[in-house]
Order: C-alpha cells, then sequence, then structure tokens
C-alpha cells in the first residue's frame, strides 16, 4: 500500500481501457489498403478487446480483496448488502444514462426502427439480463461495448456464491487451503462454461456481424457466455486472495514479476495476431487467448500492489485520471466513432478508411472527445453515484480492524 491506495492498478484499468478503444480504432482501416509496418500494427491492436479480460480480471481482484482480508483476519464475512450498494452506485447511473442516450440516438441519428425486438434488448439491458441470449446481448445496436456490461453484472452475483463457501469452511481451510478452495470455484466456472459452449445450440443463420448487432452476437455466443466469464473473473478475486499473502516491505523482485507478467500477456496476445479473429477463442473456447493472456495479467495484478520502483510510473496523475474516467471512456467512445461517421466522415466505419493520416486525424479527435465524454460521466454522473452508495454503507469495526491489519 502507499498512501492507503493500491498501487499499480490504475495503470491496468487506463491499459484495458486503451486496448479497448484501439480495438475500436483499427478496425476502422483498410487493413489491405495498408503496407509495411501499419499491417504487424492493425493485427497487433485489432486484439484490443483482450483488454475486456483485463477488465474482469481487475474487477475481481478489487472486489474479492477485502473478503480475502476479513477472512485471514477471522473477522466476519463483509457487508453483501455494501457490496451490492457499492456495485450499484459505480454502474448503473453511468450505464443507465449511456444506454439510453444510445438507444435514443439510434432511432433520431441513424434511423433505427423502433421495432419490439429494438425495445425488448432495451429493456433486458435496463434490467442487466441481455447476456442470456444472442437477441439481447448487444442491448443497442450502435453501442456495441455496452454487451460487456451486463456479463459483469452477473459476475458480481456469482461472486457471492464462492465466498460463502469460502468462510463457511474458514475454520477447516484456512490461508493458502482457502485458496485452493476458491480455485475450485474457478474450475466449477469452467466446467459450466464447457457444459454451455456442449449443449447450447449455436445460431448459424446471419451469424455475422455483416447482419448487425444481433448477427454478431449469434457469431459469438454460446462461446461467450456467462459462465466463462465468470471464471475470468473469479481466477482474478483468487489472484487478490494471492496477492494479500505477500506480507512486508515492497521488493524490486515484485517489478520483475510484474515486467514478466505483462510481457506474457502482450506475447499471448502478438501470437493471437495472425489471421484470427479478434475474439482469439483459447482453450476450452474461451476468448482472448485464455489462459494465457490471463495468466500474464494476473502474475501483474498479484506483484503490482508490492512493487517497489514501478509505482513511479503507474501513479503518474494522467494515468491515474485516465483510470478515474475510464468507465466512461469505455461506454461513451463507441458511440462517438458511430456519430463521427454518420456527421461528418462517412469513410470511418468498418474497414472504410486506407489513408492511414486521415484515420490517424479522425482517431485523435475520437480520443479526445472520449476523454471528455469520460470526464463530464465521471464528474456529472459515476461519482454522485459512489457518493450516494458510500452514504449507505455501514462499516462494522471489527471489518475496519481486519482492513487496518492488513495495509
Amino acid at each position: 500500500m502507499r498512501d492507503d491506495r493500491l498501487t499499480g492498478l490504475d495503470l491496468l484499468r487506463a491499459l484495458a481501457c486503451l486496448l479497448v478503444f484501439a480495438h475500436h480504432g483499427v478496425q476502422r482501416l483498410d487493413f489491405n489498403a495498408l503496407t509495411g509496418a501499419w499491417r504487424p500494427f492493425y493485427l497487433f491492436f485489432n486484439l484490443g478487446a483482450f483488454g475486456v479480460a483485463i477488465f474482469f480480471l481487475l474487477s475481481g481482484f478489487l472486489l474479492a480483496r477485502p473478503f480475502w482480508l476479513a477472512f485471514d483476519a477471522g473477522a466476519p464475512m463483509p457487508s453483501l448488502r455494501t457490496y451490492a450498494l457499492r456495485r450499484a452506485g459505480r454502474i448503473v447511473p453511468g450505464y443507465y444514462v449511456a444506454l439510453t442516450v444510445s438507444f435514443v440516438v439510434a432511432a433520431a441519428v441513424f434511423g433505427t426502427a423502433l421495432s419490439p425486438e429494438i425495445f425488448l434488448r432495451y429493456a433486458a439491458g435496463l434490467l442487466f439480463v441481455g447476456e442470456f441470449h444472442w437477441l439481447t446481448l448487444f442491448p443497442v445496436e450502435i453501442n456495441g461495448p455496452l454487451w460487456s456490461i451486463g456479463m459483469e453484472v452477473a459476475s458480481y452475483a456469482l461472486l457471492p456464491l464462492g465466498l460463502w463457501a469460502l468462510f463457511g469452511l474458514r475454520r477447516a481451510l484456512p490461508g493458502w487451503r482457502g485458496r485452493l478452495v476458491f480455485a475450485g470455484v474457478v474450475g466449477l466456472a469452467l466446467v459450466g462454461h464447457v457444459l454451455v459452449v456442449h449443449w447450447v445450440p449455436k445460431e448459424s443463420i446471419g451469424a455475422s456481424f455483416d447482419y448487425g448487432m444481433v448477427g454478431g452476437a449469434k457469431y459469438w455466443m454460446p462461446q461467450f457466455n456467462v459462465l466463462g466469464f465468470f471464471a475470468v473473473f473469479a481466477l482474478g478475486a483468487l489472484t487478490a486472495g494471492l496477492s494479500v499473502l505477500w506480507r512486508g516491505q515492497r521488493h524490486g523482485g515484485a517489478d520483475l514479476l510484474v515486467v514478466g507478467g505483462l510481457t506474457a500477456a502482450a506475447v499471448a496476445m502478438w501470437l493471437s495476431s495472425g489471421p484470427q479473429k479478434p475474439e482469439a477463442l483459447g482453450w476450452l473456447g474461451l476468448p482472448y487467448a485464455f489462459p494465457g493472456f490471463h495468466l500474464g495479467v494476473a502474475v501483474a495484478l498479484v506483484a503490482f500492489p508490492h512493487a517497489r520502483y514501478l509505482p513511479a510510473l503507474s501513479e503518474a496523475r494522467p494515468i491515474r485520471y485516465l483510470a478515474r474516467i475510464s468507465f466512461g471512456i469505455y461506454i461513451w467512445h463507441f458511440l462517438i466513432f458511430e456519430l463521427l461517421r454518420q456527421c461528418y466522415a462517412p469513410d470511418f466505419g468498418y474497414a472504410g478508411i486506407g489513408d492511414t493520416t486521415r484515420w490517424m486525424e479522425l482517431v485523435a479527435l475520437s480520443l479526445v472527445l472520449a476523454i471528455v465524454a469520460g470526464s463530464l460521466s465521471w464528474y456529472g454522473i459515476e461519482a454522485p453515484g459512489v457518493a450516494w452508495a458510500r452514504r449507505r454503507e455501514h462499516h462494522p469495526p471489527d471489518l475496519i480492524s481486519a482492513r487496518r491489519a492488513h495495509a
């Protein structure tokens, strides 16, 4: 810890955000028109969708860490009411505004017909249940990244099940043995993922993004399913359990582990950057080159809070600010891309631009607008939601003591 903060994690959050932005940006280049170094550049950053995996690992890590501290200190399980309040305050306001604005803009600017299917998708998004079927995976037509919010909320709901098992067995399986129990949660989620992939029929008619977002969902599912993404989320939670076992002073060895883990993750991306699709299905059909990329990021997560030298970079103000507004950038950047295409640059669509100079100008403009949108989202919507949740929290004295004892 430093100044009562976990250091390093803001860098990973900012990296995840920029990777997803880069993924959607490079897809607007015409690969066939690229030459020289632009081709490997495209192939690598087209895999920026891997940033979604970082978000899931990081969320699992941060949400499970207070529970591991209480587990090791012999304190009661932290309040699930507080857990739910914090998640609702952090996610719901910004997501609801982005979802509703995207729904309205789709109809008013892009001419999306307001059919019963469109209303059903929007309603499923509001209720966080769209992730269970290809028809509703994408809650709106022009803001694709919103699909992952439902998956993440489902992971929020599933995590307490594993935590109950963990605390129920604490007396018999303390310390490292408790981590083995939670590793079983990850394993069960992976088994569930395999069963879903095996038993849920895959749609073949219109299963392509050429048929819009619903077609893309048909193409992704059932490999993209709640249990598979929860397995990644739970791996992040397990990583938090390993990290809190690391006691003592900051150590240069932790810096080496961070660099090694992120290098391994980058290599996993590079090895997936050939003719494969950006989903890069890995072991068991899990997206984003599972488990190589995920394990590399997990190693960095374990070590970063204990690094001695890297915080000089990771705690820089621009990185911390970018991390703070990363959720806003995530939920608004694709809509910004599409509005620029619709209202200003018609060729700024998928594979639409062969002129790399023009592409860089449009992407730079998009990034500036996304940062502005992320800032407005944070200060105007998200921060008030976080404050609302914190005013309703209760902090039992024993949990406060446990946190201080492990700080």
